[in-house]
């Protein structure tokens, strides 16, 4: 029989060596806009061709072309004087070395450019303090490049860049103040620490796994949100829980009390709540367990309209980069036996409470469902 319903768990899983890069946009941030508007991060370097490296370049084969970017950038700050256009053959450059500059230059082209590879995260930070910081992936496998134009500072040069896929964008100053005070480091292109990763993973996916913690984030739009729609949603995540871990421990509970109850002697089973409400917020939920997965998935389902139904009908998928084959069956296999204890009646109940709650709120998570 052809599968009813597809849910999308839309979840991102982060691997261990996975990184997050920080890149500036240029002296003074001038290049911000350029960045955000065509989706390409770029070093400062006019003239600069790196089509014929096919690996990470040393700082001595990039020096000559370094000193012959500083030429044609000054060239262009002093606004163009025909008489002084600079040579654009690398050979008259071969007596430039490796200056403290330069080093910093290439390591940050080897990064940038041959280093970070495609999916990994790249910060961009806005001007200001309350300026918008710019949150995307590499879109591309390190080695391509696509050229960017930058016409309004440097008139018919191209600029060696990076596909960047934008992913949402903050304020600032919202930031934690460790993370701040790491935007404003003055290199053009470094890394953030794995202590402040957990923090942008948070804003850049709704839902993901990193360094064995799962997080499913359901958005509230609407200004309404009374205690009874908290009460709603508390109970809802608390009857998975218990419905979930139960089977888990070969227990099933038959009503919602006595889910409650069963919680209630097994809280090591009770994932993280952090809720943020704020009209409009939102609502975090993590465990080092698959349950905040399988929560998002099921309250996704009873919000589509496609429930009731048969438990068969269902087909959990994830279209998100990193998913594990294995990790999407498990929730597969979570949200049918959920919906077999829970049966028509109570499911069926629950939909209309979560509807109406959604009504209001606007409750919404991250989980495509389509029929």
């Amino acid at each position: 029989m052809a599968t009813a319903v597809r849910i999308d768990l839309n979840t991102r899983f982060i691997k261990g060596d996975e990184r997050v890069f920080i890149a500036r946009p240029g002296e003074d941030f001038r290049f911000y806009n350029d960045f955000n508007r065509n989706g390409r991060i770029f070093l400062d370097v006019p003239g600069l061709n790196l089509n014929g490296f096919n690996g990470p370049p040393a700082a001595a084969e990039l020096a000559p072309l370094l000193g012959m970017s500083e030429r044609v950038r000054s060239w262009h700050r002093k606004r163009r004087p025909p008489e002084a256009a600079p040579s654009r053959n690398p050979d008259d450059y071969q007596n430039f070395g490796v200056t403290q500059r330069r080093a910093v230059i290439a390591g940050a082209i080897r990064e940038m450019y041959f280093g970070a590879r495609k999916g990994e995260l790249v910060i961009v930070p806005g001007p200001g303090y309350w300026s918008d910081v710019l949150i995307g992936e590499f879109a591309d496998d390190p080695g391509i490049f696509a050229s960017v134009d930058v016409d309004a500072i440097y008139p018919g040069e191209r600029i060696p860049g990076r596909r960047v896929r934008w992913l949402t964008r903050v304020t600032k100053g919202s930031l934690d103040p460790e993370l701040i005070r790491r935007l404003q480091t003055p290199h053009p292109f470094t890394l953030v620490g794995k202590s402040m990763r957990d923090e942008l993973y948070r804003l850049a996916y709704p839902n993901f796994s990193f360094d064995d913690t799962y997080t499913a984030k359901i958005f509230t739009r609407e200004p309404e949100f009374t205690t009874v729609d908290d009460l709603t949603i508390q109970l809802f995540v608390n009857q998975v829980v218990a419905l979930w871990a139960g089977k888990e421990l070969d227990e099933e509970p038959a009503s919602v009390e006595k889910a409650l109850a069963f919680l209630n002697a097994h809280p090591e089973v009770v994932p993280d709540l952090a809720i943020n409400i704020n009209s409009p917020g939102n609502l975090t939920i993590y465990s080092q367990r698959l349950v905040p997965l399988v929560i998002a998935a099921l309250l996704a389902l009873a919000l589509s309209g496609a429930a009731p139904l048969n438990p068969a009908d269902i087909e959990v998928v994830n279209s998100a980069a990193g998913a594990t084959a294995e990790c999407t069956a498990a929730v597969d296999e979570s949200v049918k036996d959920i919906l077999r204890i829970m049966g028509y009646d109570r499911w069926k109940e629950t939909c209309d409470q979560l509807q109406a709650t959604a009504a209001r709120t606007g409750l919404a998570p991250q989980v495509p469902v389509t029929r």
